[in-house]
This record gives C-alpha cells, sequence and structure tokens, in this order.
C-alpha cells in the first residue's frame, strides 16, 4: 500500500512540474431570472416578473494537464437586477406591491475543465456553484386597499432600502459554461466565454414564498500563464 502512494506522489508531482497555471480576469454582461414559487401561506398571491441586466467580475484559477480533463475555480461578483409586482387578494383587503429590487452576490466555483485545441482552446465547464448574498437593495411601493370600508381606503407606503429579508443568505446550484481562449503571445490568452448559472433553492418546500436565481453572462477575459506546457 505505501508503494501505491508513493507512485501516487510522485505522478502528481510530474504531472504538476508539467501543468499551466492559469491566472483569469472576466468581465461580463447578461441577464438574471428570478423563478418565484408561492409559498403555502400565499396560495392567494399572483407574481409577475421581469428579468433585468446582470453584470460579473471574475477571478479564476485553471490548472491544466496534457490531456482533455482539467481542474479550475472562480470567485465572482455578480449584481443582478429584477421587477416583481406581486398581489395578494381576500375578502377584507387586497395588496399590490411593485419593486425593483438590486443584489450583490458572491460566488465561489470548484469544477473541472474540458479543453479541446492546441494553440486556440475550446473549453466546456460544468459543476457546483454556492453562492452568498452579500447586498440587497429595495425600491418600490407597497398599496394596502381596505375594502371593508365604503368606499375602500387605500394606503401608500414607500419601499426602500434593505430586502435581505426576503432573499437567502446562501444558495447552492450548479452551472455550465462554453469559452475560447485565443493566445496573444507567450504567456497571455484573451477569453470569451457563456455561463449559466442555476440556483436550487425554490426545490425545497416553505411557507413563504421563494425565489430561485438563474443567470445567464456573457463575457470576456484575459488570462496570464505562469507555466509553460512542454510535450
Amino acid at each position: 500500500m505505501q508503494t501505491l502512494y508513493i507512485i501516487f506522489a510522485f505522478l502528481i508531482l510530474g504531472l504538476s512540474s508539467i501543468a499551466q497555471q492559469h491566472i483569469g480576469f472576466n468581465i461580463g454582461y447578461g441577464n438574471s431570472y428570478y423563478k418565484i414559487k408561492h409559498g403555502e401561506s400565499n396560495q392567494n398571491s399572483t407574481i409577475d416578473y421581469q428579468a433585468k441586466p446582470a453584470m460579473e467580475f471574475e477571478l479564476n484559477y485553471k490548472r491544466r494537464w496534457p490531456g482533455i480533463i482539467n481542474f479550475a475555480s472562480s470567485i465572482s461578483y455578480q449584481q443582478h437586477n429584477l421587477h416583481i409586482n406581486e398581489s395578494w387578494e381576500s375578502t377584507k383587503t387586497s395588496i399590490y406591491k411593485s419593486a425593483d429590487y438590486k443584489l450583490d452576490n458572491l460566488y465561489i466555483k470548484a469544477f473541472p475543465e474540458f479543453i479541446f485545441g492546441n494553440k486556440i482552446r475550446y473549453y466546456a465547464q460544468i459543476g457546483p456553484s454556492l453562492s452568498i448574498l452579500l447586498k440587497s437593495q429595495i425600491d418600490g411601493y407597497l398599496d394596502i386597499n381596505d375594502l371593508i370600508n365604503n368606499p375602500p381606503t387605500v394606503v401608500h407606503n414607500i419601499l426602500s432600502g434593505d430586502a435581505s429579508n426576503m432573499f437567502n443568505k446562501f444558495s447552492f446550484g450548479f452551472f455550465g459554461g462554453l469559452g475560447i481562449d485565443f493566445p496573444i503571445g507567450e504567456n497571455f490568452t484573451i477569453s470569451v466565454s457563456s455561463q449559466f448559472d442555476y440556483s436550487i433553492n425554490s426545490w425545497f418546500k416553505s411557507d413563504d414564498n421563494t425565489y430561485s436565481s438563474r443567470a445567464l453572462i456573457f463575457r470576456v477575459g484575459a488570462n496570464y500563464i505562469i507555466r509553460e506546457l512542454h510535450y
């Protein structure tokens, strides 16, 4: 058994000595989509939402060996924007809310990467992701219509400030991406890629509404190669 451990250690060291280490930075722009699931206590409500632009700044690390399968990890900041119209009705009251939301998220990912090509390299990525809600803001209004009074009375409320009570602090999900690296020198590449993030929070039953995010981001970036491959 010790002999196998020694062989495995030498194999890892050998692969590391011929690996490329890439450090890259990407800027992305796209759209965020929010799937909204009614909670058990809100079955009489209706929700309409509109996707709005999203942006991303990503720092990534890639370790590439000869062959198709490689490893990568990334940390990124994403800002999601969305507009939600929501209404509730009962025999005594009707409520209508219209609001814009801005969500700042930190994404952490570690994943395999599948590489094709020699100089111009095509790659595909798929793996799990963890997002952390850093900040959330709401800007809108809430109208409460008291149907008992004759004539009905309306109370108009301005919504502004923090909205973290509506969204999960942590969100788990999956993502997939495609991209191309173009060499521009011995140690630099330019990358063009797209990535789709899919959170699974709305899969779980809740008394309140749950908001599950999707984001499609198109990105451009630059990579610095720390060590060249030697074949």
